[in-house]
């Protein structure tokens, strides 16, 4: 790792090609969409850039709900401790 800060043009087009909505962008849709987002909204996996969190797209379903496999994979690694959120 070259330990060089990754600029803004860098994180917006990592922002638009891999689809990370900003958390509040989620909650208001998934507000929408359902009587109580809130369930959902704790099983999100969230990507913390500088100040805002994100949250990939890959991981919502049509209709807001959230890609089994993904919230599995997720869930798998929380319980195995595996390091996440990491700075090298």
């Amino acid at each position: 790792m070259n330990g060089q800060p990754i600029n803004d043009q860098t994180w917006a087009s990592i922002r638009a090609e891999f689809t990370l909505p900003a958390l509040e962008q989620v909650h208001r849709r998934l507000s929408e969409l359902m009587e109580d987002p809130e369930p959902v909204i704790r099983q999100l996996v969230r990507v913390f850039i500088a100040d805002g969190t994100f949250c990939p797209g890959f991981q919502f379903l049509p209709g807001g709900q959230l890609q089994p496999t993904v919230t599995a994979l997720f869930r798998r690694a929380m319980e195995l401790d595996i390091p996440h959120n990491c700075e090298s």
